[in-house]
């Protein structure tokens, strides 16, 4: 039998006018947000892709056994087997391991709840959503707050006793170079730290409750075959001592980030990685992540203009039908409007930046007006024949 239970909710035609409204002003804030991510994110992107062309120019290599006073002050890129000095721990249970980092990964078993909604349009501009809400109990990494739930009783979730957390090693050298925590930071921290025995007992004892190993984590409850809700699960990974190739500042026996004139360099992989290697993965992640916030900006403009345009798809939803008509109208008038309004954004801020770019992307915008320009013209109605002569 599914633990779930249907609620039914409806809407007047006037309740809905009064939310579009007030969705006017939530959409003209998403499109200041949108325009000002847009527009930042260029500035953003060219900053960082100048900053790696200047470090590319000015990199030198160097030997990570000995530290060279006259490169002080320089980008160096250096290769080597990070090292930590001591071990890390984590200071609840004890757990140590000679590595570089240490993390460890909480979870309880919990009451999660999920809804389903269905919104049917009615004769006269109203509406009926049916929304199911389901409960299931699922191992989640942050406490879910049962008191939120639609329906809370026969589904609380007791507060987590412990949280997840990581550790780094007090210091880590790179040959005769001491790493500072930035660079640090990038290691990946993902090899499995199995428990022995000792970690179980004082898990065990740290939460008063019994424990046993599974796996590669600790299992804190009564039955490891049959959890509980309000059970856990505990494990651990580490960042392994390695041989890492790094790309920043050298200063006083250290590597830190190294200050360009329009951003930072602190450049790390795995491996040994030449400096035009690493200076290309990073001008690749430029440009991913710049396309993922213009991806972003398109996406908070077109609900922006969605949530501005929604008045018409109410005042329509007298009757239904036109009011779908209307509301898929609206759809295709803020895509066109995000892409509109979006690319020419983008275009003011390469004129800003890099003139050329900026004047192709514009040319992109009067492409996309002109479609918009187009589509208004369809949707309008046409005038009436004149009447005949003599009529």
């Amino acid at each position: 039998m599914s633990d779930s239970f249907t609620k039914v909710e409806s809407s007047s035609w006037g309740s809905r006018l009064g939310n579009a409204l007030k969705g006017i002003v939530v959409g003209l804030v998403l499109l200041l947000v949108g325009g000002v991510l847009l527009f930042w994110n260029e500035g953003r992107a060219v900053h960082r892709a100048r900053t790696l062309e200047e470090g590319a120019s000015v990199v030198v290599h160097v030997p990570a056994t000995v530290v060279e006073p006259r490169n002080d002050g320089k980008l160096v890129h250096v290769t080597g087997r990070a090292e930590a000095s001591g071990p890390v721990n984590d200071p609840d249970f004890g757990v140590e391991a000679g590595a570089l980092a240490l993390a460890r990964h909480v979870e309880m078993y919990q009451w999660v709840e999920e809804s389903h909604s269905e919104t049917r349009k009615k004769l006269g501009g109203g509406t009926e959503t049916v929304t199911t809400f389901s409960y299931s109990k699922q191992w989640r990494p942050d406490a879910v707050d049962s008191s939120r739930f639609e329906k809370p009783a026969g589904h609380e979730n007791p507060p987590m006793p412990v949280g997840s957390g990581s550790w780094t090693a007090d210091r880590v050298t790179l040959g005769a170079f001491v790493l500072d925590p930035a660079f640090v930071s990038q290691i990946a921290v993902d090899s499995p730290l199995a428990p022995d025995e000792g970690v179980v007992r004082a898990v065990a004892a740290a939460l008063d409750r019994p424990a046993v190993a599974a796996g590669d984590a600790v299992f804190v409850g009564a039955d490891v075959a049959s959890p509980a809700v309000g059970d856990l699960r505990i494990r651990w990974e580490t960042a392994p001592e390695q041989t890492v190739s790094v790309v920043g500042r050298q200063r006083a026996g250290r590597i830190e980030p190294y200050q360009a004139s329009k951003g930072t360099i602190a450049l790390l992989e795995p491996g040994t990685r030449s400096a035009d290697a690493m200076f290309q993965s990073a001008k690749q992640a430029n440009v991913t992540m710049t396309w993922i916030l213009r991806g972003l900006g398109f996406l908070l403009l077109f609900f922006g203009f969605q949530a501005v345009f929604a008045l018409f798809s109410v005042l329509a939803d007298v009757v239904p039908f036109l009011g779908s008509l209307v509301g898929i109208g609206v759809g295709i008038v803020s895509f066109l409007l995000a892409g509109l309004v979006g690319t020419s954004i983008v275009a003011l801020a390469w004129l800003f930046y890099r003139p050329l770019l900026g004047i192709a992307l514009l040319g992109v915008a009067v492409v996309l007006l002109v479609l918009l320009i187009r589509h208004g013209r369809k949707a309008a109605p046409a005038p009436p024949p004149p009447p005949p002569p003599g009529a």
